[in-house]
């Protein structure tokens, strides 16, 4: 099971609770496509060959903030490692002819979609190592190259930055607070930390 949930109730209880309940036959050559927020359940009668798959729309990049946060929150892994693709899709964005006018672009929504959830997660970011550099401890900012780590803590995916200190063997975010007086934070040379 990727997301562990595998507790199952009778529909009757969700309506009872005035939460909308749908259903449907999928039938072959069919796609069922499942939205952010939105839960299913799936019910094979019979040889059944099925495949699910993860994607994105255009605007699914604050939902998919709020779904990091909550991820954070519950101390689950994310599925998708959302940090990553935002700034992949940022860096990507930004490398494209800066002159060029994305008002008038078919992808001027998809443009604002992707910066202000980056803005977001950098600023976010920014006061976060600001905390750690004000408070009486040592800090060795290193480089890192690495692909995405999780937090030992929240599980959150930590592609910007993480604390690496020598109270912990694992890794942690840098919304965490620090109890040991060195540690080192790795970060990506997104912006000037």
């Amino acid at each position: 099971m990727l997301a562990e949930k595998t507790a199952m109730f009778s529909p009757k209880i969700l309506l009872q609770n005035h939460v909308p309940v749908y259903k449907l036959v999928q039938l072959p050559g069919e796609f069922v496509g499942t939205f952010p927020r939105a839960y299913h359940a799936v019910f094979s009668h019979g040889f059944n060959c099925g495949e699910a798959v993860n994607f994105a729309a255009r605007d699914w990049f604050p939902f998919g903030g709020s779904a990091n946060e909550r991820y954070a929150f519950l101390q689950k892994k994310p599925i998708i490692p959302y940090e990553e693709i935002l700034c992949k899709e940022a860096m990507l964005l930004s490398s494209k002819n800066p002159k060029k006018d994305y008002t008038c672009d078919p992808d001027a929504d998809f443009n604002r979609f992707v910066k202000g959830p980056f803005a977001s997660l950098i600023h976010k970011y920014d006061d976060a190592i600001s905390y750690l550099k004000s408070l009486d401890r040592s800090l060795s900012i290193l480089s890192n190259s690495k692909e995405s780590v999780s937090c030992s803590i929240c599980k959150r995916d930590c592609y910007v930055a993480h604390v690496n200190c020598n109270c912990r063997v694992d890794p942690i975010c840098v919304f965490h607070g620090i109890p040991t007086r060195n540690y080192f934070l790795l970060t990506r040379l997104l912006w000037k930390c």
